[in-house]
C-alpha cells in the first residue's frame, strides 16, 4: 500500500502533478513494474513477468523504460495521460542471451543501455541508434561478477562494482571503464557496496549503498575517492538509495520494527522524510532521472 505522511490515498495537489516513481514488486505469480505519483495516486502496472525484473528509466521526455527480464533485454514505451496516468504502448525485445541478464542502466542521454550478461560476468552496451547485430550490443569488459553499475561522468564512462579478489570477497571494488575492450580502472574499495547510482547534477559523484567498518548499512554520496556525505539517510540501516532529477530527494529502503524492508522518500533540502510504501515485497524504487 502506498501512502504519504499526512494523507492516505490523497489526490495530487492542484496545478502540479506529484513527481512519479517506478518500482518492481514481487506478486503471487511473479514480478510487476509499477509507477505511481509520490503520494500513491495514479498507480499503474506497466509490465508483468514470472521472472525477476531489473529496470531503468530513460530521460522523462523519451517515455521509455529498459528492462532485463530473465534472458531478454527489453524496451518498454509508454504514454502519459493529461492526469498523469501511465499506459504501456509497446514492449520491444532488443536482445536475448543464453543466460540470465542482470542490472540495466540508461546513459544520461537515453541512447545507450548498459547491462550485465553471461550470468553477470560481461558488461554489455546496447546502442539504440545502431541496428542490432554482432557488434550491438557490444561487450565492454568481462569480470568475475558485475554486482551493479551506472553510467558515470555525463555518460563518458561506466562505474561498476565487482567483488574484491584482493580481499578474498570481504570487500567490493569500484571500477571505472571508459570504452569497450579497455582495462577498468580501480577507483575505490569498500567493505560492501550493494547498490550504485549516479548523481543527476554532479557528473563526478555517485550514490553508494554500502557497509561501513562497523557493519552499518549506509547510503552515501561519493566523489573523487571519498565520501563527501557518508550517511544521507541519518540511519544505521538503509539500502538501495537513489536520487531524484535534481538531487534534492532520495528514495531508499530501511527495515521497519519487524525487520521488513519498507521504502522512504527523504527531502535532502528540508532534512525530512515520509514513508512511500510499507509493502515488503517491493524490490527497489527509482525516480525519473530528468525533471522535464
Amino acid at each position: 500500500c502506498l501512502l504519504a505522511t499526512t494523507l492516505i490515498g490523497a489526490k495530487p495537489p492542484s496545478g502540479k502533478v506529484d513527481p512519479q516513481i517506478a518500482y518492481v514488486i514481487l506478486t503471487g505469480p511473479g514480478f510487476e513494474l509499477r509507477v505511481s505519483n509520490e503520494n500513491g495516486t495514479n498507480l499503474t502496472t506497466l509490465y508483468k513477468s514470472p521472472a525477476p525484473l531489473r529496470i531503468d528509466l530513460a530521460p522523462r521526455a523519451q517515455n521509455q523504460i529498459a528492462i532485463t527480464d530473465d534472458k531478454a533485454l527489453k524496451l518498454l514505451t509508454y504514454t502519459v495521460s493529461g492526469s498523469g496516468a501511465f499506459v504501456t504502448s509497446s514492449v520491444t525485445t532488443l536482445y536475448t542471451d543464453a543466460s540470465r541478464l542482470f542490472y540495466v542502466d540508461f546513459s544520461p542521454n537515453g541512447r545507450k543501455i548498459a547491462f550485465a550478461a553471461n550470468n553477470g560476468q560481461d558488461l554489455m552496451v546496447y546502442d539504440l541508434d545502431l541496428p542490432a547485430g554482432p557488434d550491438n550490443p557490444r561487450k565492454w569488459t568481462t569480470v568475475p561478477y558485475v554486482w551493479d553499475h551506472t553510467w558515470f561522468r555525463d555518460g563518458n564512462s561506466i562505474a561498476l562494482v565487482v567483488p574484491s579478489t584482493a580481499t578474498g570477497g570481504a570487500a567490493d571494488d569500484l571500477y571505472e571503464i571508459s570504452a569497450p575492450d579497455t582495462t577498468p580502472t580501480l577507483i575505490f574499495t569498500q567493505r560492501r557496496i550493494d547498490f550504485l547510482d549516479a548523481s543527476r547534477t554532479d557528473p563526478d559523484a555517485l550514490v553508494l549503498s554500502y557497509n561501513d567498518a562497523s557493519g552499518n548499512a549506509l547510503v552515501g554520496l561519493w566523489k573523487n575517492g571519498a565520501f563527501s556525505q557518508s550517511n544521507l539517510t541519518n540511519r544505521s540501516a538503509a539500502f538501495r538509495g537513489t536520487l531524484n532529477c535534481d538531487d534534492k530527494k532520495l528514495a531508499y529502503g530501511a527495515p521497519d520494527k519487524n525487520g521488513q524492508l519498507v521504502w522512504y522518500i527523504r527531502d535532502l533540502v528540508q532534512n525530512s522524510e515520509r514513508l512511500y510504501t510499507k509493502t515488503p515485497r517491493v524490490n527497489w524504487t527509482q525516480f525519473w532521472p530528468t525533471c522535464n
